[in-house]
């Protein structure tokens, strides 16, 4: 991308309010209120925790690199500048002629060193595309600081068509605070890595799984497996990694290394919680913070990402992968209390100054106030108080204009608000109908597919599971074990003719389609199609090696769990579909399909 490498915001001012008599001098407005950007993609986001190796000022070493940033593309701050700053072409910063601009906000004294940045410019590569930057700056103990970076980008006003995802990248800012030898930059307890890590045996055990289930943990990590081959499923980590700096640290285990597999898989063994986290060749993994091993619940907390699928996002470009992965992790970063992530953060904490000023203010009129109340002896006393009182109404009536005002914006703001709300729901909607149309089978991918193989009406479960794997063939397999099952139930075919078309569409989609993690799964398998759905059993069942035996199967010349199934919803015939998901292949596979398997707690329930 020949852009401007790091982006920008885009911003403006309303007009001053009227001035106030000239009998009274009125106080400056806080701050010009800020212009809403609406459309905004997520581009980069990281949040850093900066020292300064050698025990100086890091908020001061930062600021000076940010500057020196913003003079190398043109965006010159006036020198000493403490306030707002607003340089030629900002206030028209949304016309496509006004190639860049820059904003400029800072405090200091008892709100400490607050300071944000924010930049707006046109690509360099596509004219109808803007950049946004916003960096902030909080303070932190012992000479530290906070930065937020955040980028996005932005279509201007009037355009339509098709823009071109931009190419993944990291602000230049970002690359020079992390090249300057002098800082010490971690996100929580994890230093920053510009390169991906290769695994053994012993990083494996050490360092990847300490840090995995670490509750301090702030970082996201990336796990990535290669081939047989050794080949990642992504053209080059190195590439991946220097794109996530911030976002991620990513990991690699080279699946030809055996003892390093093996260490894997006794790491996270199977038929334990703690597998479920664990990934097979060529795929990539995103664990955000918080894994607890010893429960499936975090499970939501975790993407996985097959070959197939990051094929399918690369498909339109290599970046395309790598956007996705940038987008979602920039999600999942937010400021935390007490941060500056722009110049609306630096706006909030000078009105919580000034409201607290006007508070002691008052205070204090309060008090003279009641000590007004004793008599005053001589005349020229009288006329002290007379003048202290034309003074202290003087300030009570220019606290009450500053507090309109103050009003005033926040009503406008709003409104502002609210017409925002409206908008945001009528695109809601239209991306719903859009979503249902799409969901909504084709001529080819429904009724004519399903002529096509329907040559009888199915007659019993066997018959029905002939003819869904006939209509599906690319999404399900089903395992003779699974007709063998099948020719023994007699039950309600169009309750399991349902939950075998839920498992071939709404579960296949919600695997291997969708953005969503695993662990939420199965509450919105229920929602869609109102069958129970589990990826595993109880843990009395778990305990019973015979029981979990009867779970296996031999699928593709390995043997696989078939744990996972769906539940019917008749108590008397207890239909159940036990499958196991093929992710390298995206493909569910049918183990069993009848009736309910026999668990620890069957002989409790009255089952055989």
């Amino acid at each position: 991308m020949k852009g401007p490498g790091g982006p920008g915001a885009q911003a403006g001012q309303l007009p001053e309010p009227a001035a106030a008599p000239i009998r009274r001098p009125t106080p400056p407005a806080l701050a010009p209120a800020l212009r809403t950007i609406s459309g905004e993609t997520p581009h980069y986001r990281a949040r850093f925790e900066i020292a300064a190796a050698d025990g100086a000022d890091a908020a001061e070493a930062v600021k000076g690199i940010v500057m020196g940033w913003l003079h190398a593309k043109g965006l010159d701050v006036p020198e000493g500048a403490a306030d707002i700053a607003v340089p030629a072409g900002w206030t028209g910063a949304d016309e496509p002629d006004a190639a860049k601009a820059v904003r400029f906000l800072g405090l200091s004294g008892a709100q400490g060193a607050a300071w944000a940045v924010e930049t707006d410019e046109l690509d360099g590569e596509f004219s109808r595309r803007r950049w946004h930057t916003r960096i902030g700056l909080a303070p932190a103990g012992d000479g530290g600081c906070i930065l937020n970076v955040q980028v996005s980008h932005y279509a201007v006003n009037g355009f339509f068509g098709y823009q071109r995802s931009p190419l993944p990248s990291v602000p230049r800012v970002v690359r020079d605070i992390l090249a300057d030898g002098g800082l010490d930059v971690r996100i929580g307890t994890s230093r920053v890595s510009a390169e991906e890590i290769y695994l053994d045996a012993d990083t494996l055990k050490r360092d990847f799984m300490p840090s995995l289930t670490d509750r301090a943990r702030c970082l996201p990590i990336v796990l990535m497996t290669t081939d047989d081959d050794g080949k990642t499923p992504v053209w080059d980590a190195t590439e991946l990694a220097s794109k996530l700096v911030g976002m991620a640290t990513v990991y690699v285990i080279d699946m030809r290394d055996g003892s390093l597999v093996q260490a894997f898989r006794d790491l996270l063994p199977d038929r334990t919680p703690a597998g479920r986290y664990r990934i097979g060749r060529s795929a990539v993994m995103v664990y955000r913070p918080g894994i607890d091993l010893s429960t499936e619940e975090s499970l939501s907390a975790c993407t996985l990402f097959t070959r197939h699928r990051i094929e399918r996002y690369a498909a339109g470009g290599r970046d395309g992968f790598i956007n996705v992965l940038m987008q979602g992790l920039g999600r999942g970063i937010d400021a935390r209390p007490g941060d500056v992530a722009g110049i609306g953060d630096v706006l909030w904490l000078r009105s919580r100054a000034e409201s607290e000023r006007q508070g002691e203010h008052i205070e204090r009129l309060r008090s003279r106030a009641k000590a007004a109340t004793e008599p005053v002896a001589d005349i020229d006393g009288l006329r002290a108080e007379i003048a202290r009182l034309r003074s202290d109404a003087d300030a009570w009536e220019e606290i009450a204009m500053d507090q309109e005002r103050s009003y005033s914006d926040a009503a406008a703001k709003v409104d502002e608000l609210t017409r925002t709300v409206q908008r945001l729901e009528g695109e809601k909607r239209a991306l719903e109908r859009k979503a249902a149309q799409c969901a909504a089978p084709s001529e080819d991918d429904g009724a004519a597919r399903v002529a096509e193989c329907l040559q009888a009406i199915p007659r019993d479960l066997t018959d029905l599971l002939k003819l869904a794997r006939s209509i599906w063939p690319n999404r399900i397999v089903v395992l003779p074990e699974a007709m063998d099952s099948a020719k023994s139930y007699d039950g309600n075919l169009a309750e399991e003719w349902d939950i075998v078309r839920g498992a071939a569409t709404a579960l296949y989609g919600l695997l291997f389609e969708d953005d969503g993690c695993e662990g939420q799964v199965a509450d919105e398998f229920q929602r869609r199609t109102g069958y129970e759905l589990t990826f595993s059993e109880s843990s009395a069942t778990r305990a019973r090696v015979d029981l979990m035996k009867m779970r296996e199967r031999s699928y593709c010349g390995r043997t696989v769990d078939i744990s996972a199934h769906i539940k019917g919803r008749s108590q008397k015939n207890s239909f159940r579909l036990h499958f196991y998901i093929d992710r390298e292949n995206e493909l569910i596979v049918i183990g069993h399909a009848g009736c309910h398997m026999k668990t620890a707690g069957s002989q409790r329930r009255g089952f055989k």
